[in-house]
C-alpha cells in the first residue's frame, strides 16, 4: 500500500492535543488545554486560579529503550512535599502525557488555586540540566471536568502506542534488547555469553562470571544476520548463476516457489428438530432473518425495518434499482449477499459502459431447499456470457476503451484478459474483475458465482434432521468433493494432469475402460526397472494391492492415461528418447498437483495410472502428499444449538474432523452450519510452504546437494516448511551421473556446515546430519 495515501496521524500519543482539537462548540469550555514551559530550576506551575485544573507532563521527543524518571516536589501552597514520581517507560512516544499533579478543587467554586512544582529528571546518562529538561518535557495544563474524564479514557492509548513501538524495536537486532535480543540469538543459533575470559600477567587464562552486555551481543549477532536471513532477492541471487551452488559447477536453474494454492470453503445449513416440518420451520426462520437484515433482494425492496443510515439506505435502494433495470431476473428468489449484488451490478455496468447489448441473466440466488451453496444467499447462478460478449470485452481492453463512470472505470482497469478470448470460454477473467472469487461452470449449464473462495467444493447430505425418540440421536453422513466443471469428467487436479500430459506427449488419452489394462498389468523386466528408477517412477512387482485399492476409491480420485502406441513400442525397445519423455511426463504430472503416477505395462500397451491420493507400494511418489485435503467444522447458528444439556453434553458433534466424509450426531434441536475447508494442490505451493524446484533434467551432484541443503537451513522461519521433495526425488545424481531418487535416510545424510553449540556443551559430532 502507498503510505502516502494513508491518513495522517498528527497527534500520535499526544492525547491532550487531540482532546483540544476535538472539543468544539460548547464542549470547548469544558476542556481547555494549555502548554506550560518548564522554567529555570525545573519549575512549572499554575499562576492563577483555574476551574478543575490538573497539571500533566508531556514528552517532547521519542524515547529509546531506556526510561526517563521524573522526581517532582510541590513547593507551594502549603508545606513542601514530594509528589508521586513519574516514569516515562522506554520506547514512549513524543507527546506521551502522564498526570503530574491533580489537586482537589474547591467544592464551592470548583477552582484550583495557584501552585508551583520543581522537577528533577534522570535519564540514561544521569540527572538532566535545565536545557536538557526543557528539551525533554513540557507541562500541559488541563482544565474542566470533561477534560479530566476524557484524559482518563484516552490514557490507554499512550500505553498501546508505546508497546507497539517496543514490539517493532524487538524485531530488529539494532534496537532489540534483553530477552528480545536473546530470541534473535536463538534464531541464529548464537547464544549470549555468560562469562568472559581474563588474562593474568603470568599468561594464565581464566574466566569470570559476567553476562554479555546488549551492545556486545548485538555486535556478534550482526556477523550472522545478513547471511542467515537475506531478503528474497538476495536469496534468489544465492541460488542463481552467481551463487555458491553454481560456483561448484551446477549449470542448471534453482527456484523458490511461494505461489500458494487457495483454500475453498463450503457451508451446509442443517436444521434439527422434533420432526421434518419443525426442522424446516426452524431453518426458514433463520432464512427470514437473513432476508430481513442481511440480504439484498434484487427483485424486491429493502425491508423498511432494516436499521440503516439514510445514506446507506439510499445507496442500497439505488443498487436494487440498477439491478432491476440492467439484469434479467429470472430467478424465483433474487435475494443474495450484498457483495454478490454489488458484483452483479459491476458486471452489468461494465457491459453497458462498453456498449454491449447482453444483460446478465440471474438464474438462481437464495434457495434454502435446493443446492446447499444457495441456502444462505452466498452464491448465485447466471447464464454463461455469450462468446461474442467475451470477445467484445477483450477487444475493448486491447483498444483501451474510454469508460466515463469512475466506479466502472476501476472495474475495467482491473480486467486481466488472456491472450485470446477463446483461452477462457467462461469469461472468468471478466467476472473476477467484478468481485467474484469463485467462477464455476455447473453441469446445469449455469455459471455458479460467489464472492467467497468456494471453488468447486460442495457438501452432500440431508439438511433436515430429527432425533426421533426421547433421548435418541439424529445421525447424518456428509461428504465433501470438488465437483468437476461442466464438460469435465474428473477433478481439477486430474483435468490439469491430463492437459499437461497431452501437451508433453500428443496422443495421450484417458482410458475409457481401465479394467482390462489393469488386469493385464505385469511386473517390468530388470532393464525397465532400472530405467523406471532413473526416471523417479515406482516399480510395481505385484499389481493386486493397487487393483484392490482402486476399487475402493471414488471415480474422481484416479485415472488411467493411455500412451500412444508408438511410444509404448519405443519404451519396450528401450529407446532412450521415449524413456526420457516418460520421466518428463512424470515431472509434468507432479507440477500439476497429482500425488502419484505409476507406469503400467502390458503386452503391446503402456499407460500411466495417475492418482490424487497415495497408492499401495507406490505411495504419493510425485509430491509426497495427497492432492486434496478436507477439514470439517460444526458451528451453532441459533441459541438452541449452542446450549449444552444439563449434564454438559453438547447438542451436536462431528465424528471426524478430517477426510472426505464425516458424520453429524445431534441429540438436541438447533440450527447448525456444517463447514468444510477444502484444499486442492493445483501446482502451487501449500500455505506456509516454500518449495525448491530445479529445471527439467537439471541434476545436482551430491556435493552440490549438500551445499544447497546447508543454504536452505539458514532460511528456516518457524512454522514455514521448506519443501525439498522435488529436489530429493528428481534432481540428485549419483557419482556416476545417473539420477538417483534419495530415500529418507539418504536425503538426511549431509554434513551441516554450521552447527553452533552453547558454552559448556559437548562439541558437535562430526558424523553426517
Amino acid at each position: 500500500m502507498d503510505t502516502a495515501l494513508l491518513p495522517a496521524d498528527p497527534f500520535a500519543a499526544n492525547i491532550l492535543a487531540r482532546l483540544a482539537q476535538d472539543m468544539t462548540g460548547p464542549a470547548s469550555a469544558a476542556a481547555r488545554v494549555e502548554m506550560v514551559t518548564v522554567g529555570n530550576g525545573g519549575i512549572l506551575g499554575l499562576e492563577a486560579p483555574l476551574r478543575e485544573a490538573a497539571m500533566f507532563l508531556a514528552l517532547t521527543a521519542d524515547l529509546g529503550p531506556e526510561p526517563l524518571r521524573v522526581a517532582a516536589r510541590l513547593m507551594s501552597p502549603g508545606p513542601v512535599r514530594d509528589l508521586e514520581p513519574l516514569i516515562f517507560a522506554g520506547w514512549s512516544e513524543a507527546g506521551t502525557v502522564l498526570p503530574l499533579h491533580v489537586p482537589v478543587a474547591d467544592p464551592a467554586t470548583e477552582l484550583v488555586g495557584p501552585f508551583r512544582i520543581r522537577l528533577e529528571l534522570t535519564g540514561p546518562q544521569g540527572v538532566l540540566n535545565d536545557t536538557e529538561v526543557r528539551q525533554s518535557v513540557t507541562g500541559v495544563l488541563l482544565s474542566g471536568r470533561l477534560g479530566r474524564l476524557m484524559a482518563l479514557l484516552d490514557a490507554e492509548t499512550v500505553a498501546l502506542r508505546r508497546h507497539a513501538r517496543a514490539v517493532g524495536a524487538a524485531r530488529h537486532i539494532a534496537t532489540a534488547e534483553g530477552n528480545a535480543l536473546d530470541r534473535h540469538g536463538g534464531d541464529l543459533g548464537v547464544a549470549r555469553l555468560r562469562t568472559r575470559p581474563t588474562l593474568a600477567a603470568d599468561g594464565t587464562v581464566s574466566t569470570v562470571d559476567q553476562p554479555e552486555a546488549d551492545a556486545d551481543y548485538r555486535r556478534r549477532l550482526a556477523l550472522y544476520r545478513s547471511v542467515a536471513f537475506p531478503r528474497r532477492a538476495q536469496y534468489d541471487a544465492r541460488l542463481g548463476p552467481l551463487g555458491p551452488v553454481a560456483d561448484m559447477g551446477f549449470a542448471g536453474a534453482l527456484h523458490l516457489l511461494e505461489n500458494a494454492n487457495p483454500f475453498s470453503v463450503a457451508v451446509s445449513l442443517v436444521s434439527v428438530d422434533a420432526d421434518e416440518t419443525k426442522a424446516r420451520a426452524r431453518r426458514q426462520a433463520f432464512v427470514d432473518y437473513l432476508r430481513k437484515w442481511v440480504l439484498v433482494d434484487a427483485g424486491g425492496a429493502l425491508p423498511p425495518e432494516r436499521r440503516l443510515s439514510s445514506e446507506d439506505r439510499a445507496g442500497l435502494e439505488a443498487l436494487i434499482a440498477r439491478l432491476q433495470a440492467r439484469v434479467t431476473l429470472t430467478a424465483p428468489d433474487a435475494a443474495m449477499a450484498p457483495d454478490l449484488a454489488r458484483g452483479l451490478d459491476r458486471l452489468a455496468g461494465l457491459l453497458e459502459a462498453l456498449g454491449i447489448a447482453e444483460k446478465p441473466q440471474l438464474l438462481r440466488a437464495l434457495d434454502p431447499d435446493g443446492d446447499p451453496r444457495h441456502a444462505m444467499g452466498l452464491g448465485i447462478a447466471i447464464a454463461p456470457l455469450a462468446a461474442a460478449t467475451i470477445a467484445a470485452v477483450h477487444q475493448a481492453v486491447q483498444t483501451g476503451a474510454n469508460v466515463a463512470d469512475p466506479a466502472t472505470r476501476a472495474t475495467f482497469r482491473a480486467l486481466e484478459p488472456p491472450a485470446a478470448p477463446g483461452d477462457d470460454p467462461t469469461g472468468a477473467w471478466i467476472l473476477r474483475a467484478c468481485g467474484f472469487r469463485t467462477v464455476h461452470p455447473s453441469a446445469a449449464g449455469e455459471l455458479f458465482l460467489s464472492h467467497l473462495g468456494t471453488g468447486a467444493l460442495a457438501i452432500a447430505g440431508q439438511t433436515l434432521l430429527h432425533p426421533g425418540a426421547a433421548g435418541g440421536a439424529a445421525t447424518q453422513d456428509f461428504a465433501a468433493s470438488f465437483v468437476p466443471a461442466a464438460g469435465a469428467a474428473s477433478s481439477a487436479v486430474l483435468a490439469g494432469a491430463q492437459a499437461r500430459a497431452a501437451e508433453r506427449l500428443p496422443g495421450v488419452t484417458v482410458s475409457a475402460d481401465p479394467a482390462p489394462p489393469l488386469a493385464a498389468a505385469n511386473a517390468p523386466d530388470a532393464a525397465a526397472s532400472l530405467r523406471l528408477r532413473a526416471a523417479g517412477l515406482p516399480v510395481i512387482d505385484d499389481w493386486q494391492p493397487i487393483r484392490d485399492a482402486l476399487a475402493a476409491l471414488p471415480a474422481d480420485a484416479w485415472t488411467l492415461l493411455a500412451l500412444p502406441a508408438d511410444t509404448a513400442t519405443a519404451l519396450a525397445n528401450g529407446d532412450d528418447a521415449a524413456w526420457r519423455t516418460l520421466g518428463e511426463l512424470g515431472a509434468d504430472l507432479r507440477r500439476a498437483g497429482a500425488a502419484a503416477a505409476v507406469p503400467l505395462f502390458s503386452p503391446g500397451t503402456a499407460a500411466l495410472l495417475v492418482s490424487t491420493v497415495a497408492l499401495p507400494v507406490a505411495g504419493a511418489n510425485l509430491t509426497g502428499k495427497a492432492s486434496t485435503m478436507y477439514r470439517w467444522f460444526l458451528s451453532p447458528v441459533d441459541k438452541s444449538a449452542g446450549t449444552p444439556s444439563a449434564n454438559g453434553e453438547v447438542p451436536a458433534r462431528l465424528t471426524r474432523a478430517t477426510g472426505t466424509a464425516t458424520q453429524m450426531v445431534a441429540r438436541g434441536v438447533g440450527l447448525y452450519a456444517v463447514v468444510v475447508l477444502g484444499y486442492q494442490r493445483l501446482g502451487g505451493t501449500d500455505p506456509y510452504e516454500v518449495r525448491v524446484e530445479a529445471g527439467d533434467g537439471d541434476l545436482l551432484s551430491f556435493a552440490q546437494y549438500e551445499m544447497l541443503m546447508n543454504m536452505l537451513a539458514l532460511r528456516n522461519p518457524a512454522g514455514i516448511e521448506i519443501n525439498t521433495w522435488p529436489i530429493r526425488r528428481f534432481h540428485v545424481a549419483a557419482d556416476d551421473g545417473a539420477l538417483t531418487p534419495l530415500d529418507p535416510s539418504a536425503a538426511r545424510t549431509w554434513r551441516r556446515f554450521h552447527r553452533p553449540r552453547r558454552a559448556g556443551s559437548p562439541a558437535p559430532e562430526t558424523s553426517h546430519g
